[in-house]
């Protein structure tokens, strides 16, 4: 039985759960909220039941409340949390988010003590380091989408300013400022001469330009959301950039950050490991700095008051 579940019911989870229906047959879909989500929760979880159907899948979708419908989960999605709002950075939720995290991470580890756990929540690089040592987990069950993302925000950049279908770009390192485009790993025709300081811009301010539009930031993120769990599930073995837990990759310890990832059954199953530049090199170091000062500085912060409940607000 391939069952897969999904901590939050709001606008990222529910489409996230949306596009996984699309991809993949699997069992059983569980989705878990709060208390307060319950209306929500029950009445997504029948919508997507429907869907299902029209899908041609055979899955059962159930939602509820109690965290014991995780139970048996091969892979657990969070995108538990406050969501961005215009004018906020991804590190303005850190206050709110941490706390729902740690919280989210102690009752996932108890119901699905064998799951791999996929972050979406932000700021991704901080919640995940936090989540990870929350969890105990061995690093390949604890992987975050931030990096696959990014690059299929640089691709479709690339795309419209080449005119040519098949550019693919490559993001890495922090799902934030300092975020880097990797032209060594991008494929885009000489002709489009690209400014990469200039896209790499773009990429980096797409998401507040999407906020401030509509809201949030939905489709896209669910989307990459759903490529991972297929990976994962079916053990495609698909690279796929993402947010991962380092142990001497690239030349870095200690942190979680952005990189090539081969997703399997086991989760992550390798760090791919490509010959950078020195400028994209001395990029990613800094970013790394970065990711691990921000890691530092939310464990020593206090908590906020009154600390957040578990939510799933994303």
């Amino acid at each position: 039985m391939t069952k897969v579940g999904f901590v939050g019911s709001g606008k990222i989870g529910s489409t996230s759960v949306y596009a996984t229906l699309s991809m993949l047959d699997v069992d059983e879909i569980a989705i878990v909220d709060i208390p307060a989500a319950q209306a929500l929760v029950e009445g997504e979880a029948m919508d997507l039941s429907s869907a299902a159907v029209a899908f041609a899948r055979k899955t059962r979708v159930v939602g509820g409340t109690d965290y014991g419908l995780l139970k048996g989960c091969d892979v657990v999605v969070v995108s538990a949390g406050s969501p961005r709002k215009p004018g906020m950075t991804r590190l303005d939720l850190l206050a709110i988010n941490k706390k729902i995290i740690e919280n989210v991470a102690d009752q996932v580890k108890a119901a699905a003590p064998d799951c791999i756990f996929l972050l979406i929540s932000n700021p991704i690089d901080v919640l995940l380091g936090l989540a990870y040592k929350r969890l105990g987990f061995p690093r390949n069950r604890v992987i975050g989408m931030s990096s696959m993302h990014d690059s299929v925000r640089l691709s479709d950049i690339l795309r419209e300013k080449s005119q040519n279908r098949d550019a693919k770009g490559t993001i890495l390192g922090e799902h934030g400022e300092t975020m880097l485009a990797v032209p060594s790993l991008s494929r885009v025709p000489k002709s489009a001469n690209v400014e990469w300081a200039t896209v790499e811009t773009q990429v980096r301010n797409r998401a507040m330009q999407i906020i401030e539009r509509k809201g949030a930031t939905v489709f896209a993120p669910a989307a990459c959301t759903a490529r991972m769990v297929r990976a994962i599930v079916t053990d495609s073995r698909e690279e796929i950039p993402s947010c991962v837990v380092v142990d001497g990759e690239y030349g870095l310890r200690d942190v979680t950050i952005g990189l090539p990832a081969i997703l399997g059954r086991h989760g992550l199953e390798r760090i791919v490991e490509y010959p950078l530049t020195a400028d994209e090199k001395r990029k990613l170091q800094v970013s790394a700095d970065t990711i691990r000062k921000n890691v530092q500085d939310a464990l020593a912060a206090p908590a906020p008051t009154p600390a957040a409940p578990a939510a799933a607000k994303a």
